[in-house]
């Protein structure tokens, strides 16, 4: 390999990353070697996107070693930013290379990455088939070892082989002190998962205040997203989030908000972020809210607010019925609001897309209110009968 003290200086970066600025002072690397290895220490300090934009900001190599580097970095951090699609290509196109010039610890990075893409991804059979590619590769480090057991962790808890998976954590625990940071701080993050799916949320709480033992980790997104989302789910309290939280993981940010928005029956909101998800993995975000992704906490208190939305089958109206008496039969027979556009859904058979169906349906809420002096009550975008006006004078 012609970049051999490029490779070496890497090497020493991923196993020891105290020697980064030691690195970086060596004369004998180009411009490009260095921006790599900068490149790297970003992503580990969680600064995908400021290591992207640099990435691709540089120039081509005349060196198959660096450009895959490049390619497989730049994969990386699109996979830490949940853009599953592009990381997927993006390190793929590095790993003919790092196969001919037999880089084993880069390739089995490559293939770790990948099994997580597929892991978020729910592609199974395609996480197996990665596995197997790391088994046969040569661990040079106790590091490449525990990642391998990661994976296979994570993958028999995907296909619910929750007697493999237990084994797998108990010796993956034995290792969490040798673990850097990153890796224990993401294998914390499936440990919590994987009780979630156990629906164990006493040690889904032990594992949160772990979590809090690493240093600033009670600032990331992530832990602020479960925190959240936790006790929402169990104790019912309330769930909100501004964009400026999830500055670099949106899909959390959006996940919140469909969650938030469906308690508050905002249904319109509720599917804009729903529809932003689906434009990352419509695969997984499917319509009318129909998750297909793995149990977890968005999964469960998504199933906790659908619910309570869902169109109740039993009420039909009977064609030939005027649409004001159809309004009253249905909030009647409802017994608790109902969103506006499930209401239009209902009563003329199809689903408000502009602005001015849902104007049509308050002007029959106005005409019944009116004609029948019915007292309809507005609250988050639902509607639910009231107290009759008539009783109201007549008790005054």
């Amino acid at each position: 390999m012609q970049q051999k003290t490029f490779y070496k200086l890497l090497l020493d970066v991923n196993l020891n990353p105290s020697k980064v600025k030691q690195s970086l002072l060596d004369k004998r690397l180009t411009r490009i070697e260095k921006t790599i290895i900068e490149s790297y220490l970003l992503i580990r300090n969680n600064q995908n996107n400021e290591a992207l934009n640099i990435l691709k900001g540089l120039p081509p190599s005349e060196f198959a070693f660096v450009e895959a580097q490049k390619n497989l970095l730049i994969g990386i951090s699109l996979n830490n930013q949940s853009m599953f699609t592009e990381a997927e290509i993006a390190i793929w196109k590095s790993i003919p290379t790092l196969k001919t010039l037999e880089s084993q610890y880069f390739l089995f990075a490559a293939y770790f990455n990948l099994c997580f893409i597929y892991f978020n991804n729910r592609h199974l059979s395609k996480m197996n088939n990665i596995i197997q590619a790391m088994e046969g590769i040569k661990q040079e480090s106790d590091i490449q070892e525990t990642r391998l057991l990661r994976c296979k962790f994570i993958y028999y808890s995907e296909i619910n082989e929750t007697i493999q998976a237990k084994a797998l954590l108990k010796q993956i625990e034995t290792r969490k002190s040798t673990m850097p940071e990153s890796d224990a701080i993401s294998h914390l993050l499936l440990e919590f998962s994987f009780f979630v799916k156990m629906e164990d949320f006493v040690m889904c709480e032990h594992l949160l205040l772990e979590m809090k033992n690493f240093r600033k980790y009670n600032l990331t997104e992530n832990y602020n997203f479960l925190k959240k989302m936790l006790h929402h789910l169990t104790a019912g309290g309330p769930i909100y989030a501004y964009q400026s939280d999830f500055q670099y993981t949106p899909i959390l940010h959006h996940q919140i908000k469909v969650i938030q928005s469906l308690e508050e029956k905002n249904l319109d909101l509720a599917k804009s972020h729903w529809d932003a998800l689906a434009s990352s993995n419509a695969n997984i975000y499917q319509e009318h809210f129909h998750y297909a992704g793995g149990k977890c906490l968005f999964s469960l208190c998504l199933a906790k607010h659908t619910q309570s939305i869902a169109v109740p089958k039993n009420l039909e109206i009977k064609g030939g019925v005027p649409k004001v008496d159809a309004l009253i039969s249905l909030l009647t027979e409802a017994g608790a609001p109902l969103p506006g556009p499930m209401i239009y859904e209902i009563l003329w058979g199809e689903t408000p897309v502009e602005k001015q169906d849902m104007n049509k349906l308050k002007r029959l809420i106005y005409r019944a209110k009116n004609e029948k002096q019915i007292e309809i009550k507005f609250h988050k975008g639902t509607y639910a009968i009231g107290v009759d006006k008539k009783s109201n004078r007549k008790a005054s």
